[in-house]
C-alpha cells in the first residue's frame, strides 16, 4: 500500500511510530471508502486525510508524555548549587591555608 509522503513527518509530529501511522492510514482509507463510496476522488482523499489527522491526534493524546527532561535538569542543577558553592569556598580556603603555612622563600642573607 502506498502511503503519503508526508506520513513520516506527521508521525514524528504527533509522536507516533511510522509503523503505527501506516496502520492508521489504512484505517483512514477504509473509513473514507465507507464514507464516500468512491475511491480516488478528491473528496475521498480529503476524508482520508482528515480521518488520519483525527486518528493521529487521538494517538498523541493517548500516549502523552510530559516533557520532564528539562525540568529534571533544572532541579538537578539547583540541587547541586550549594555543593558547587562549598567546593569553591573550600578551594579558596585550601589555597589560602597552603599559602600562609608554606615556608617563606626569601633568601637568607
Amino acid at each position: 500500500m502506498k502511503t503519503p509522503k508526508i506520513l513520516p513527518w506527521l508521525a514524528r509530529k504527533h509522536g507516533v511510530s511510522e509503523a503505527r501511522a501506516t496502520k492508521l492510514w489504512a484505517d483512514a482509507l477504509r473509513y473514507a471508502t465507507d464514507k464516500t463510496g468512491w475511491v480516488g476522488t478528491s473528496d475521498y482523499w480529503k476524508v482520508a486525510m482528515d480521518r488520519l489527522l483525527e486518528l493521529l491526534e487521538g494517538e498523541a493524546a493517548r500516549s502523552c508524555q510530559p516533557p520532564l527532561t528539562s525540568l529534571v535538569r533544572i532541579q538537578t542543577r539547583l540541587g547541586l548549587l550549594p555543593l558547587i558553592a562549598w567546593q569553591g569556598a573550600l578551594l579558596v580556603a585550601s589555597s589560602t591555608w597552603s599559602r600562609l603555612t608554606a615556608p617563606s622563600r626569601r633568601p637568607a642573607w
